[in-house]
């Protein structure tokens, strides 16, 4: 969705004041809604989807101004006969939005745990990261993280045309087709207050890139972009993350992520949602071949993170089926049954692919 410049200028202030977790940063990503808070500089991220407004994070606002937000951005919702479903939140912010207006019939329902470092704390040395630091040694002896400037990844730049060859190797490579919302892979925008480095052989042979987006001013960085090409040497993410952790505590930051692990360390049987949660514990194992849940979940845990719950919480009525759905339309894209072919027909080349098949 393309946005008015003073749009985008109001946004990017808000952004830079209050944006303190990190779906925040993915709020200008294009095909995202803005609704603007007309009683606060205040900012929420939305995409429409099947009669819901689902929204990435909670608004981003001055805490003073929150509760007074989100019952702004409710009332909003209703007049456009519309349901909130806030997607991402950590457990305290559930908490915080319910305690605004205990009246109203909120729900949440857990979907993945954010992991989250300390770079200040950060040691490849520790007893129990033996399995990172031969990774990382490994690519050490192939590879050099080099560190790029936004003037860098300009376009026609030598290292923007490198960056954009290892993409489409990255996109050739995928078991489903590339998704939307706050997964959405641009990685050149906003380069101005991104932080990036690159992978290379001693030839200068690229083989993977990173680029983390800031999390407002002195609260920590996102690792938001991470591509491998196919055939990188054992250890070219684990590099590149390892750098990111290492400047990060030289530049005094108090946390790093990187995102969201959908469907990770769901609760045990028992839950307020047994059906609901047995669909998405099924999604975890049957679905893996097609998404890599679970070798994503395994590559953040290498790194020994600390995990947060994050869930979906919804206002009024309880979280459905139909709202789980409106949030996978989302993600989506344009069009669902596109995104459904598309991910099928990816999923059998890749498969005749690995057999020898032509």
């Amino acid at each position: 969705m393309h946005h008015a410049n003073h749009d985008l200028q109001r946004a990017r202030h808000i952004l830079q004041q209050h944006a303190a977790r990190p779906l925040s940063t993915q709020a200008l990503l294009p095909g995202l809604r803005w609704w603007f808070d007309p009683e606060a500089p205040a900012l929420v991220a939305y995409r429409e989807a099947w009669g819901h407004w689902i929204v990435a994070g909670p608004p981003i606002a001055p805490p003073e101004h929150l509760a007074a937000t989100t019952e702004r951005l409710l009332r909003a919702a209703r007049r456009a006969r519309r349901r909130v479903a806030f997607f991402g939140l950590e457990s305290h912010e559930v908490h915080t939005l319910r305690d605004h207006d205990p009246s109203l019939p909120w729900d949440a329902l857990p979907i993945g745990a954010q992991p989250t470092w300390d770079p200040t704390r950060y040691d490849l040395a520790d007893a129990d990261r033996k399995s990172l630091r031969a990774q990382v040694r490994r690519a050490s002896r192939h590879l050099t993280a080099r560190p790029l400037a936004p003037q860098d990844l300009a376009p026609g730049q030598p290292d923007r045309l490198a960056c954009e060859r290892l993409l489409d190797a990255w996109r050739q490579q995928r078991r489903m087709a590339l998704m939307g919302f706050l997964v959405a892979l641009h990685p050149f925008d906003h380069l101005q207050d991104r932080r990036a480095w690159i992978a290379e052989d001693d030839q200068g042979q690229p083989f993977a890139f990173l680029i983390t987006a800031p999390i407002a001013p002195r609260a920590g960085w996102m690792l938001e972009h991470l591509i491998r090409h196919p055939n990188a040497p054992n250890g070219a993410a684990e590099l590149l993350v390892h750098t990111a952790l290492t400047e990060a505590a030289q530049a005094q930051a108090p946390s790093l992520t990187l995102g969201l692990a959908p469907l990770a360390n769901l609760p045990p049987e028992g839950s307020q949602h047994p059906a609901l949660d047995a669909l998405l514990r099924a999604s975890w194992t049957h679905l893996n071949p097609l998404y890599g849940f679970q070798s994503l979940h395994r590559f953040k845990l290498r790194f020994r993170p600390h995990h947060t719950p994050t869930h979906l919480l919804v206002a009024p009525r309880r979280v459905s089926l139909w709202t789980l759905a409106a949030t996978l339309r989302a993600f989506a894209g344009a069009s669902a049954f596109t995104f459904a072919l598309d991910s099928a027909a990816r999923l059998l080349r890749n498969t005749l692919r690995r057999r020898g098949t032509p």
